[in-house]
């Protein structure tokens, strides 16, 4: 008789395990800001754009390199993102959509490599502020140098 109420005490809990693990496939937030960062550079963002899990209204601030100057928006998704670059883009296609090695991600931010200084006519991935529902990381805000 014990062993069946210990038996019974084990089957009501394990549902509770499984809802305690997060139900993302985002897996580390370096997984997800590689990602990121690898689609932003062959810009194909809107084709990461079906991993629901991790999108919310994302915050754009890019700074200008020669006025310091920043400027805001807020997208809602990867496809208005894509969009969003796009109309900043001339003619000729530029400004480059660049983006570094990743040095490390810590305490909400990811952090890219600029030993190598900056080129004109890029635009740099330079920092990612990321934060975790439910156990998931997400991308809140990201930051980017235009080397004008």
């Amino acid at each position: 008789m014990k062993h069946f109420a210990i038996l019974l005490l084990l089957a009501m809990l394990a549902p509770l395990n499984v809802f305690a693990e997060p139900r993302c496939s985002n897996g580390m937030i370096e997984q997800l800001v590689k990602r990121f960062s690898k689609a932003y550079s062959e810009k194909k963002l809107k084709q990461i754009d079906a991993e629901q899990s991790y999108i919310t209204p994302i915050q754009i601030i890019v700074e200008h390199s020669i006025s310091g100057e920043t400027e805001v928006e807020e997208i809602a998704d990867l496809r208005s993102f894509e969009k969003w670059l796009k109309k900043r883009e001339l003619q000729d296609g530029m400004p480059t959509q660049e983006s570094r090695q990743l040095k490390w991600c810590k305490k909400g931010l990811c952090v890219f490599d600029f030993n190598e200084g900056i080129a004109h006519n890029h635009l740099y991935l330079q920092y990612v502020i990321y934060a975790y529902k439910d156990g998931c990381p997400l991308i809140k805000t990201v930051f980017f140098l235009d080397g004008d």
